[in-house]
């Protein structure tokens, strides 16, 4: 009799994981289905060539020409918000901003306050809205997969390996 009540415990154990671990990681809120259904990923910049670069009217540089390829890539396109590293990070933390891209590093402090992507090439990093854990495995899906075009990019800036 003890024997069938652990092995029923032991089921239930394994059916609840499984069934509650299905979609991880998930988004803490919900960036990547919003980006989907909305066709839109905010996207806050923060002027630092080559990876962002302000002037001009369309934004431009490596970083914005990821994020572009990456909306794309969900159907979606960028909506583009100008700022400083510290006001972009706040609207991060807010989650009124999905990524921030500037020319961060994988050393960036705000590391402490937001998500950040796993390097893309050395030790770039994208910052994301904390806890929008399946957005940081998307994006760092991505620019694993394209590597190589990200380097052609940075080629095009005339920045070596």
């Amino acid at each position: 009799m003890q024997f069938a009540i652990r092995l029923i415990s032991t089921a239930a154990l394994i059916f609840s994981t499984g069934v509650s671990c299905s979609r991880l990681p998930k988004d803490q809120n919900g960036a990547l289905d919003r980006i989907r259904s909305s066709g839109e990923i905010r996207v806050g910049l923060s002027q630092e060539e080559p990876f962002v670069k302000l002037s001009g009217g369309e934004p431009s540089g490596v970083e914005v020409e990821i994020i572009k390829r990456f909306a794309e890539s969900l159907g979606a396109h960028p909506v583009w918000t100008r700022g400083g590293e510290e006001r972009l990070v706040k609207a991060l933390e807010h989650f009124e901003l999905d990524v921030v891209a500037g020319g961060l590093t994988s050393s960036t402090p705000w590391a402490t306050h937001v998500g950040i992507t796993a390097p893309y090439r050395r030790d770039q990093v994208l910052a994301v809205a904390p806890g929008e854990n399946e957005l940081v495995k998307r994006l760092d899906e991505f620019t694993r997969v394209h590597r190589a075009e990200i380097e052609d990019l940075f080629a095009q800036e005339g920045t070596p390996k």
